[in-house]
């Protein structure tokens, strides 16, 4: 297939990617990194606004903060009983092509039958696993991505990319047919958001990272947390995020992937790229595959589930990325998981418990 395309693009236009079986220094990746994410690392959510509700269990806080003329909001699920102040873990939703909620997905109990019951149905066994994890005296953070929640693209753009009887059907109630409907219009405008922020000067990864990095800033400045404990996780683009996100903050000490792991580059060209803009890193693979990153990682505790009928990732790869990460961690192999499951894009229960035990012992 690389052949194919060159043939097609010029040679003279690709550079040859980084040798398959060379693991790059740390120093090089971090350098590579930061030239192709240029993340502002003093960035930070402002609160604006927190309510709190019972939920029986633990706290729900509702919170709206404000980053420059950015506003977004988050939720964090509180224990009542834990240690106090509890361990913090940030929980990064998917894409999954549902755009109009975000951190939704991952904690509210939907009626039965809605468009949000289907998709928790669909992609995690019907289980709101966050609450598995408060259950188990955990502080869950769970924010909004950009393009996602109360991120979502606002009427005034979307009403410049349609005609006016789609942009009045949007105007109703949150139907699920409006869901469905708004879904749809993002993405198909997915591919010229991605243009305009590249013509604005920046990418998407960027702007998803900047705005993570400005929450897990916001949650250091918070006493009721104890960050010398904090954990990440995140489910496909949540698992990209966490990644990322954990090779430009050491405070996060133990991180769980789940369905995002595999090589960007000679591997995932062809009918496998049909990731999102929203993980496209330029020019990244021209210096370092997308494994690579974990040498930003060693030797805290990672996790990474991987699934083997992921139609995401070619699965012929799966033995020789798993090989190559245990090769990094060969000295302290104990602070790595990774493991392969007989599934698809998914996040199940089976993989959900795995993700609690490996916070439990590394986190407690």
């Amino acid at each position: 297939m690389r052949e194919l395309l060159e043939s097609y693009f010029g040679h003279h236009n690709v550079l040859n990617p980084p040798e398959e079986d060379v693991v790059p220094s740390k120093f090089f990746v971090e350098e590579v990194l930061k030239k192709v994410l240029p993340i502002d690392l003093s960035l930070r959510f402002e609160e604006i606004r927190r309510e709190r509700v019972d939920k029986g269990g633990y706290l729900l806080e509702h919170l709206q903060c404000r980053l420059g003329n950015v506003v977004s909001e988050a939720t964090m699920l509180y224990p009542k009983k834990s240690e106090c102040p509890p361990p913090v873990i940030v929980a990064f939703h998917d894409h999954g092509g549902y755009y109009f909620h975000g951190k939704e997905r991952l904690y509210e109990d939907a009626p039965k039958g809605s468009f949000m019951k289907e998709y928790v149905e669909k992609f995690y066994e019907g289980r709101r696993w966050v609450l598995d994890l408060v259950e188990a005296g955990f502080a869950i953070f769970c924010p909004d991505a950009f393009y996602f929640g109360s991120r979502r693209l606002p009427p005034e753009i979307i009403r410049t990319f349609v005609d006016e009887e789609t942009f009045e059907s949007l105007q109703k109630s949150e139907s699920d047919e409006h869901i469905k409907l708004y879904n749809k219009i993002c993405s198909q405008l997915e591919a010229i958001v991605a243009k305009n922020l590249n013509l604005l000067g920046t990418n998407w990864p960027t702007v998803l990272l900047n705005e993570d990095n400005a929450w897990l800033n916001y949650l250091l400045s918070r006493e009721d947390l104890n960050v010398e404990k904090m954990g990440v996780v995140g489910f496909s683009l949540g698992g990209f995020r966490a990644l990322l996100l954990s090779a430009f903050r050491k405070e996060i000490k133990a991180i769980a992937t789940v369905c995002f792991f595999g090589e960007f580059d000679r591997h995932m060209l062809g009918t496998y790229a049909r990731h999102t803009f929203m993980v496209h890193v330029p020019f990244l693979a021209r210096y370092i595959t997308y494994p690579d990153i974990v040498t930003m990682l060693y030797p805290r505790d990672l996790m990474i589930l991987v699934c083997s009928e992921d139609s995401l990732f070619p699965n012929e790869r799966i033995d020789h990325i798993k090989k190559k990460i245990e090769k990094l961690y060969s000295d302290r192999i104990s602070n790595l998981v990774f493991q392969i499951f007989q599934s698809g894009h998914v996040f199940n229960v089976e993989m959900q418990s795995k993700v609690l035990n490996f916070f439990r012992e590394r986190l407690k």
